[in-house]
């Protein structure tokens, strides 16, 4: 099997640290990073073996679609019953107090929470800072750097001082590209460079490649596949960062 785990020894010794406190108290993470570092990967490697709920941000999503994504993943893992509606996002964060101790609750591209309710914010630091006996693990992650430090930094922010840990993922080093390309079935140093030159340290390009059966092939025919042709699955990719971002 491909994997496409290589170098966050670090930081899944710092979640599984962090797993083991949160079984006393309630406890709180950022994870953050720029976009196809592996921030998603990192937390649904680390929550494998324990009760945890993804909520994914969708960017333009109305409230109400996002609520009843939300609701969704409560009643397929079992925390609430299949009749129970939830009719607003104060309810929703009150309810995960009260239904989820013992579980990592994941907020990933949390940042879009200020566009789609901007009490979101408000209402979980008072639950925090109320709920602090509760054996719970709060994991948040984020793309956008700046946005990122509005919410959890800026001293008028309502999660400023709220988290108990920080975790800023970075890019794979060269070394660790190597690692990667070699279990894509490449060997030869150019080739090494060719990839690191234009996908950095970014596993998102480098799973890309065994995704579409790419291992091996010549670097310009994998750029071409990837970037260039008509129905490139990254075609927009440069447009759709730089829109993100700014």
């Amino acid at each position: 099997m491909f994997m496409i785990f290589i170098n966050r020894e670090t930081e899944l010794l710092e979640l599984e640290n962090i797993a083991k406190l949160s079984e006393k108290r309630l406890f709180t993470t950022l994870i953050y990073g720029p976009r196809r570092v592996g921030k998603t990967e990192l937390i649904k490697h680390a929550s494998k073996s324990m009760h945890s709920l993804y909520f994914f941000v969708y960017e333009g999503k109305t409230k109400e679609s996002l609520l009843k994504e939300f609701e969704m993943e409560l009643k397929e893992k079992g925390y609430i019953d299949k009749d129970v509606g939830i009719k607003d996002f104060d309810s929703f964060i009150r309810l995960l107090f009260r239904v989820c101790e013992n579980t990592r609750i994941i907020f990933d591209e949390v940042q879009y929470m200020k566009n789609v309710y901007p009490a979101f914010f408000s209402v979980l630091q008072r639950e925090i800072d109320e709920n602090q006996q509760k054996k719970m693990h709060f994991v948040f992650l984020g793309s956008i750097i700046g946005l990122i430090k509005k919410v959890f930094e800026d001293s008028k922010a309502p999660l400023y001082g709220r988290m108990k840990s920080s975790l800023n993922l970075k890019p794979l080093s060269y070394k660790n590209v190597r690692v990667f390309l070699k279990k894509l079935k490449y060997n030869n140093e150019e080739d090494f460079i060719k990839f690191y030159s234009v996908f950095g340290g970014f596993p998102k390009y480098y799973t890309a490649m065994h995704d579409f059966n790419l291992e091996g092939e010549d670097f310009e025919d994998v750029i071409k596949y990837l970037f260039f042709r008509d129905s490139a699955p990254l075609r927009n990719e440069a447009v759709f960062i730089l829109r993100s971002e700014f």
